[in-house]
C-alpha cells in the first residue's frame, strides 16, 4: 500500500514540528552559550571539537530544514531537484548523530573526552526520522515511475 504524496507531506511537516524543532531549539540554545564555552578553554583539543562538532549539526540541521521544506512546499518532484550537496550535508549530521550516541555508550577511559565532546548529539536519534522519510519519498516516489526523471538523472 503506498501512502498519497499529500499525507506524506502533512506527515513530514508534524516530524518537523514535532522532531526538528525540540532538537533545533537545543542546538540554538548551545549556540548562544558558545561565548562562554570558547572563553573557558580548558581542554582546547575537546572544546574545540565539541565546537566543531556544534557547527556542522547547525549546518546539518539548517540543511534538514529546507530539505523538509521543500517537500512540504513542492513534493517528491521538488525535492529530487534540490541539489545533492543538502543530501551529504544533512548525511554528515546524521552520521555525527550515530557515532555521537555510539561514543556516549563507550565506557572507557580513552573516549571520556570524545563523550564528551560528541554530547552535543546525544539523544539526537528523533532527527532521523525525518531524514528517513524524505530519503525514502526521494527513492521510492522516483523509483516507481511516479514522476519524470530530471534533466541530469537519466
Amino acid at each position: 500500500m503506498r501512502v498519497p504524496e499529500r499525507l506524506s507531506r502533512i506527515i513530514a511537516a508534524i516530524e518537523a514540528l514535532v522532531l526538528m524543532m525540540p532538537a533545533t531549539f537545543a542546538v540554538l540554545y548551545l549556540m548562544a552559550f558558545l561565548g562562554m564555552i570558547t572563553s573557558a578553554l580548558r581542554e582546547p583539543i575537546r572544546d574545540l571539537l565539541m565546537l566543531f562538532n556544534l557547527f556542522l549539526l547547525t549546518s546539518a540541521l539548517l540543511a534538514g530544514w529546507r530539505l523538509l521544506y521543500v517537500f512540504v512546499r513542492g513534493g517528491a518532484a521538488r525535492l529530487r531537484h534540490e541539489g545533492s550537496w543538502l543530501w551529504v550535508l544533512t548525511s554528515l549530521g546524521a552520521a555525527l548523530v550515530l557515532v555521537g550516541n555510539a561514543v556516549d555508550r563507550l565506557d572507557v577511559e580513552a573516549a571520556k573526552g570524545l563523550s564528551s565532546a560528541f554530547a552535543v548529539f546525544g539523544a539526537r536519534l528523533v532527527v532521523l526520522l525525518p531524514l528517513a522519510h524524505l530519503l525514502l519519498e526521494r527513492l521510492m516516489r522516483t523509483n516507481n515511475g511516479s514522476e519524470p526523471p530530471a534533466p541530469g538523472d537519466a
